[in-house]
């Protein structure tokens, strides 16, 4: 692809022609005269609209279609895993424990995303992206040799730098693909893929928390609280958990096989 878009006929005007584009010179541009600075200007208006388009880049549009889905795929699978693991698995008592790994997270992600494009620029958007699926697999490896919430807290920042990276640059990706008067289009289907894949994988991730998590009393029942005490098929599945229960009723699960399908998703992405 980077060899297409660099590639261009120049017009006779570069060598004092008349500037009829179809009879000038075609000249290769290399990377190393990119790194060098070399600079072609094409008359204003010229993008090559030959090499743009859906059409013309189907095989590369629907690859990094995909590797956006699983981007989405796994944003969903940890932030479902770690907020209802929370309470359930690690009796994190209050709100703002459980949602404080989003800290992390956001800044991570932050970080990446002012750096990624540059960084992209420079080293490729093949390099980047395959380093950030790198960095991805770390998330569910962590976790399973952990199984802390303390994995959840430091995997959230690795998964922000992961998102960051991978999603940024399949932005970028889609942008060369489609051409610079389809800015916009680009960013909006690729952004539309990744946030309808998270939403989509809620559904599967109900499925995992019914089959693969479960419940058990922790406490006998006269040491339970009163609430606890009073409620009916509280303990039996992971719905069923209610928070007046926590430490009383302890669910396991969170931090094995939903993370063993993340290590799968994230080894697909990286293969990709």
């Amino acid at each position: 692809t980077l060899s297409r878009l660099t590639s261009a006929p120049v017009a006779n005007q570069m060598e004092g022609g008349g500037g009829q584009e179809e009879d000038g010179p075609r000249i290769e541009v290399t990377d190393a005269m990119l790194h060098e600075g070399v600079e072609l200007e094409m008359p204003r208006g010229k993008h090559r609209p030959d090499i743009y388009g859906i059409r013309k880049n189907l095989p590369q549009l629907v690859v990094t279609g995909s590797l956006t889905i699983i981007i989405g795929f796994t944003l969903q699978l940890h932030t479902l895993a770690v907020l209802d693991s929370a309470g359930r698995q690690f009796e994190q008592s209050t709100y703002a424990s459980k949602v404080a790994f989003l800290t992390p997270f956001a800044l991570s992600k932050a970080a990446a995303n002012l750096g990624v494009g540059v960084l992209a620029d420079i080293h490729g958007r093949r390099r980047v992206e395959t380093v950030g699926w790198v960095v991805g697999l770390l998330v569910p490896l962590l976790v399973l040799t952990l199984g802390t919430w303390e994995s959840m807290w430091l995997t959230a920042g690795i998964l922000g730098l992961h998102q960051g990276m991978t999603w940024s640059v399949t932005i970028l990706i889609f942008m060369d693909l489609l051409g610079p008067e389809h800015r916009g289009l680009a960013s909006g289907m690729n952004e539309t893929l990744g946030y309808s894949a998270s939403a989509l994988f809620a559904k599967v991730y109900g499925w995992l928390e019914t089959n693969m998590v479960s419940c058990d009393w922790t406490r006998e029942a006269a040491q339970r609280s009163e609430e606890c005490q009073l409620a009916t098929d509280v303990c039996q599945t992971a719905d069923t958990w209610m928070q007046a229960c926590i430490s009383s009723c302890h669910c396991t699960g969170y931090t094995e096989q939903p993370f063993y399908l993340m290590a799968a998703m994230m080894a697909a992405g990286l293969a990709i």
